[in-house]
């Protein structure tokens, strides 16, 4: 049986792979696959020219347990998330640079891939982590993930993305596709609720409302 350091190292890999993957198709959909007729047939689903706003379109894969979202070209990305609750935060942010913005935090620990900091907010706990990821090269990455305290999906969606996603039981990740077409943020759902929400440091992720 794997430790729990493997089984998040895994999770954490999966995480950076369908970052790319996301990057890939993205690009796909707003170039040439934006043009094929059989879309619906491939999971993807255009919402009009300003899309349902703040929406575009979203692309489901029930096979990978994803579905990514895209902003209307009017509407800023953090539109579609509420992604409040990471004001004085940011992506890529070591603990000196948090010590400096955020202040002290509200406590401190060791997990499995490396030590964290938590943050207690009115709407959940925000933790940055410094974890290992890689098995044959591993490194280290700062992490910045948001725990809701309600994990409703339209307490953190916009009613237009929330009405999108199934109430599966099984596990499944919502991405938001920032306005510079890469992954703004990646959310974590089992039973139909949400369990974290990270703020991944990708070009254009710290643009926006927040």
């Amino acid at each position: 049986m794997k430790s729990l350091k493997q089984l998040e190292a895994t999770v954490n890999r999966n995480f950076l792979l369908l970052s790319r993957h996301i990057c890939s198709v993205g690009v796909c959909l707003l170039t040439t696959c934006s043009d094929m007729p059989d879309e619906r047939s491939r999971g993807i689903y255009s919402l009009g020219a300003d899309g349902e706003w703040p929406v575009a379109k979203f692309h489901s894969e029930p096979e990978r347990g994803v579905i990514t979202f895209y902003p209307a070209s009017n509407a800023d990305w953090q539109q579609l998330i509420d992604m409040t609750v990471f004001r004085g935060f940011r992506p890529g942010m070591t603990f000196r640079d948090a010590l400096e913005e955020a202040g002290p935090p509200d406590s401190k620990g060791d997990g499995p891939l490396g030590p964290y900091w938590t943050y207690r907010r009115s709407t959940g706990d925000v933790r940055l982590s410094h974890e290992e990821m890689g098995s044959f090269f591993p490194r280290r990455w700062w992490i910045l993930k948001w725990f809701p305290r309600s994990s409703s999906p339209r307490d953190i969606f916009h009613k237009n993305v929330a009405k999108e996603i199934p109430p599966d039981k099984l596990p499944m990740t919502i991405v938001i596709m920032n306005n510079e077409h890469h992954p703004g943020a990646f959310v974590q759902m089992s039973n139909g609720r949400v369990i974290s929400i990270q703020w991944p440091n990708n070009p254009g992720s710290d643009s926006g409302s927040t």
